[in-house]
């Protein structure tokens, strides 16, 4: 990931919105006598701020007349504020090497995309509702997936790694998402990654001939 996106999602009316609700819960009129929009204008950016998975609406509150949503920040909004996950996550990475080597590593680390994968699995069992849910997925994640097919290899390229910050340090950290796509499109991938100071992913899966069942 870019180490410059938090502090762009921290800019402008939106910036000042998720740093309000950082806070604590508020509703519209909150957000607007606080940050000095009208409540107009506070709900366009929620709505955008909704839409990127940062704000959701966490109940409500009475009134006079009737109840006012109360909105907080998602999960997602949260990360906005913090990289201390990336620095554990770098440090359990470096003990599991220092005692298990790369191979351990990568059996580990696939695994976990493999769990990761049965926990978000497809809408149907064919080979196209797979490969949607595998760009569901790397979406999920923050990547943006493309595909492009050559006879029966069907090709995934991500060119900013969802998981850079890692992968720039420890290649094995490639081993999730090798998992997480073989889980779910249930084929043969060919993990072909490329690393260094900006990673990208690339994954090549053996499609099922067109008179396939799956």
């Amino acid at each position: 990931m870019d180490g410059n996106l938090a502090d762009s999602r921290l800019r402008g009316a939106r910036g000042s919105i998720l740093t309000l609700l950082r806070r604590g819960d508020r509703t519209v009129a909150q957000i607007a006598a606080a940050v000095g929009l009208t409540g107009n204008g506070v709900r366009l950016h929620l709505a955008h701020l909704e839409r990127d998975g940062l704000v959701e609406e966490h109940g409500k509150v009475p009134g006079v007349s009737k109840a006012s949503r109360l909105y907080g920040l998602s999960p997602g909004g949260r990360l906005v504020f913090t990289r201390a996950h990336i620095l554990l996550v770098r440090g359990l990475l470096d003990e599991l090497r220092r005692r298990g080597g790369p191979g351990r590593m990568r059996r580990l680390l696939e695994t976990v995309g493999r769990q990761w994968a049965r926990a978000h699995p497809p809408d149907g069992p064919r080979f196209a509702q797979r490969v949607e849910a595998v760009s569901r997925a790397f979406r999920g994640l923050g990547g943006d997936p493309g595909l492009t097919r050559r006879g029966r290899t069907l090709c995934m390229v991500l060119r900013d790694c969802p998981l850079g910050d890692l992968v720039s340090r420890h290649p094995e950290a490639c081993a999730f998402g090798h998992g997480l796509v073989s889980e779910l499109a249930a084929v043969p991938v060919a993990g072909l990654c490329t690393h260094g100071d900006r990673p990208s992913c690339r994954f090549e899966l053996d499609a099922p001939s067109a008179g396939s069942a799956r």
